[in-house]
């Protein structure tokens, strides 16, 4: 009896456990690290690159905790990276000169054969089948996705929009091997105090990477265009033909950032702008597969958003930061599927790409004020 009460005691004591939190890590930093992705609670692998070094792809064994750089073929700066939850082998890494792929879990990583193209800032494992990958980008050869059943060593590319058209293709979320979506979009130049030199390759309209030394910088991302344009497109044959579901164009508009689908019908997609009246970070959700609603609109310039993900059917992350003095990580966290949201913010970091392995373990690659990268972890 004195053991049961003493346990009882400890437990009182003790409390309920503590939920989850975004914390940055300081087991890891780089000069760009602009992509994450999570085989599962324990391997993650990151992309980008060291200036100094070059391209590199980091990955984790014990769930953030220490990184061991891994062997790749010849590139330039990686930008984005996808993880097979399915057959937890396949993994991939998408930059300025196409993709790399791995069969080992990340251990390495081989250049693709054929069709890759870059630059494209992201690849996507497939749902529902095992070696099926998604690359989504403007390159300079095509303007939609590269699909590939073999892992990511083959590529067969598709284009959404065409190469000259203002809506270029961003971000990629792929449900399922005959569904798919993508976002689009572009923003004006209008920053030209702002802007960032010639050699750096824009990110966003917020910041850009350079290629070759993984430099990043926060400044104004140059197009060739007067005003925003902001898409997001459906493919129901595997990425073979696609029809904009969505579209908005002008001044006061804004551009999509990334997607992500839990299933072929339930999706949320961010949005952001840096001027204009439109100026601020959007968060849209379909539970249809065909309307699209805006269910959270944060007003002002220095407001953003890149990266989004599913962590159950209920439970989704949207993520990026307030780019001001303040300067803070925005982690907007929904229960309902994306119907609302709640931001849970975190200082000082900025939050750029986002994996979930679970509801209860992610991964966000982020940019400090210093403009180098890291790691925030949830747990």
């Amino acid at each position: 009896m004195k053991t049961i009460l003493a346990l009882a005691l400890i437990a009182s004591i003790a409390g309920p456990a503590l939920a989850a939190t975004w914390t940055a890590s300081s087991s890891f930093t780089a000069s760009a690290a602009m992509g994450v992705a999570a085989f599962d609670e324990d391997r993650v692998i990151v992309a980008g690159g060291n200036n100094g070094v070059g391209p590199v792809v980091w990955k984790s064994s014990d769930g953030g905790k220490t990184f061991a750089t891994k062997p790749h073929d010849s590139a330039l700066m990686f930008m984005a990276a996808a993880a097979d939850t399915g057959d937890k082998l396949t993994g991939n890494v998408a930059g300025f000169m196409g993709s790399q792929f791995s069969n080992n879990t990340g251990e390495a990583f081989f250049k693709a054969l054929l069709g890759s193209g870059g630059p494209c800032q992201s690849v996507e494992a497939v749902h529902g089948t095992k070696g099926q990958v998604m690359l989504t980008g403007q390159t300079i050869f095509w303007n939609g996705v590269g699909i590939s059943s073999d892992g990511g060593a083959h590529f067969t590319t598709h284009e959404i929009w065409t190469n000259n058209s203002p809506f270029g293709a961003r971000y990629g979320a792929a449900p399922s091997p005959k569904v798919m979506y993508a976002t689009g979009g572009s923003w004006p130049s209008n920053n030209a105090e702002n802007a960032l030199p010639e050699e750096f390759h824009a990110v966003s309209a917020r910041f850009g990477m350079h290629p070759r030394t993984g430099e990043l910088r926060m400044g104004a991302g140059k197009t060739n265009y007067t005003q925003y344009t902001g898409a997001i497109a459906k493919s129901e044959d595997g990425g073979k033909t696609w029809t904009t579901q969505f579209k908005v164009q002008g001044v006061n508009e804004y551009y999509f950032n990334g997607i992500d689908c839990y299933d072929e019908t339930h999706c949320v997609a961010v949005a952001e702008a840096d001027s204009g009246t439109g100026a601020g970070s959007r968060i849209f959700q379909t539970t249809n597969g065909k309307d699209w609603k805006q269910v959270v609109f944060t007003a002002g310039a220095a407001h953003s958003l890149m990266g989004v993900r599913f962590a159950s059917a209920t439970e989704v992350w949207a993520v990026g930061g307030e780019l001001d003095s303040n300067f803070e990580g925005a982690f907007f966290h929904s229960t309902d599927g994306g119907a609302t949201f709640t931001n849970e913010p975190v200082k000082g970091i900025y939050a750029t790409s986002i994996s979930m392995a679970s509801a209860t373990k992610g991964f966000v690659t982020t940019m400090t004020q210093m403009q180098t990268s890291g790691i925030a972890i949830y747990e």
